[in-house]
Order: structure tokens, then C-alpha cells, then sequence
């Protein structure tokens, strides 16, 4: 685990770059309707610097490091890619996958985390996802059951490393899954409100798993 101070600087370094982006970006994204959005996005970013600290702290040196986050704005993804991972944003959505571009995400693969994720066994560092395990995986905006949250969640299992890191920030109440999320294997490191309430209409719970060592 990082000092909070590393974790900290390392945040703040991207607010420096965080309104650059390549002449080909802007001018795709003007060109479809969608600069706006991720100028919107960007200026959320600061909110999302304690989530981001606590992450590195847990997951270490993110350099060379295998990291997906799995729907969301990419903001974890740009973090991470700037400081040297490898990190894949994992999007269903065309029009969000338009403005992940935008953000000069380097890796981004479209697919559904209903279905089986595309990656190797034992593949991943760690993981990353806000309001989509629980809330988009399940009961709202007519996703599929809580059910289907927990077989996503054993998919992860199967492709973190031993040791991998898994960040859930979400606005669903999941205690009454965790206890499935547990019998997959995860070690809970951190369950409960959230460090910071400021990211978009609010997602105050933050979890934090583990994939033991043996």
C-alpha cells in the first residue's frame, strides 16, 4: 500500500493535464455533439481525487499494472494511464465509448458485464467501478437481477490476480449482496460511507475487495 502522501501527489499531478487534449480529440468530439460532455467530465475529476488516492493506496505502484474499470466516465482509467498502467475502460454504451475517445483513453474494449468478460483468467491487478455492479447490474434502469451482480462479481474473481484489488463506488444499498460477494472468495477490506459525496447525483458507499493471496 502506498503512503497517503505518494497517493496524494500522484492525484494531484493530473489536475495539471487535465484539460489537454490532442487537436484530433477536441475536434472528433465537437464534430459529434460531445465536447461539452467531456469538458463536464473533466471538471468532475477533482471530485473523484479521494476515491482515486484511496485506490493507489490499496493497489500500489499503479506502474506496468493490469487495471479495468468497468462502465463509468473513465476517470479512473485516464488517472491510471497516467501514472503508467495498463488500464482498460470496459464500456457498453457507443455514445459514452465517443467520449471516452475524447479523453484520450488508450484502452477500450465494448462489451456487455453481464456477459462473460473478455479477459484472461488471472489476468487483472485490480478493478474498478462506479455505480454499475450493483446499481446498473441490477435492479434500476431495467438492468438484469442482483443475481446477475453476483456472477459478474465471481467473473472478477476469476480474473483478478491473487492479491488484486477491486473498488466498487456506488449509491445502492448492497449489504444484502456482499454476504454472496464474500462467499465468492473477496476479502473486505473497506464497506461503508463514502469519502467523498461530491461525484455526480452521489454514489456514498465505498467498498474495497481483495483477492487473497492463496
Amino acid at each position: 500500500m502506498l503512503s497517503d502522501r505518494k497517493s496524494n501527489r500522484m492525484a494531484n499531478d493530473l489536475l495539471y493535464d487535465n484539460s489537454r487534449f490532442s487537436a484530433r480529440a477536441r475536434h472528433n468530439a465537437e464534430s459529434l455533439g460531445f465536447h461539452k460532455q467531456i469538458v463536464e467530465q473533466m471538471k468532475r475529476l477533482r471530485n473523484y481525487l479521494p476515491v482515486h488516492e484511496r485506490f493507489i493506496r490499496y493497489l500500489g505502484d499503479p506502474q506496468g499494472k493490469q487495471v479495468l474499470e468497468i462502465g463509468g466516465d473513465g476517470l479512473y482509467t485516464k488517472f491510471l494511464q497516467k501514472h503508467g498502467a495498463k488500464a482498460t475502460a470496459f464500456e457498453i454504451n457507443p455514445r459514452t465509448i465517443q467520449i471516452l475517445k475524447g479523453l484520450r483513453i488508450k484502452r477500450i474494449v465494448q462489451g456487455d458485464a453481464r456477459q462473460q468478460l473478455p479477459f484472461a483468467d488471472c489476468s487483472l491487478d485490480g478493478f474498478v467501478s462506479s455505480r454499475v455492479l450493483f446499481s446498473h447490474l441490477g435492479t434500476f434502469e431495467g438492468g438484469a437481477t442482483h443475481e446477475q451482480s453476483v456472477r459478474t462479481f465471481a467473473d472478477l474473481f476469476k480474473l483478478l490476480r491473487p492479491g488484486g484489488i477491486g473498488l466498487v463506488y456506488e449509491c445502492y444499498d448492497y449489504q444484502e449482496e456482499l454476504e454472496k460477494v464474500r462467499q465468492i472468495g473477496f476479502e473486505v477490506l473497506e464497506n461503508g460511507r463514502s469519502i467523498n459525496r461530491d461525484i455526480g447525483f452521489g454514489a456514498p458507499n465505498l467498498l474495497v475487495l481483495r483477492k487473497p493471496l492463496k
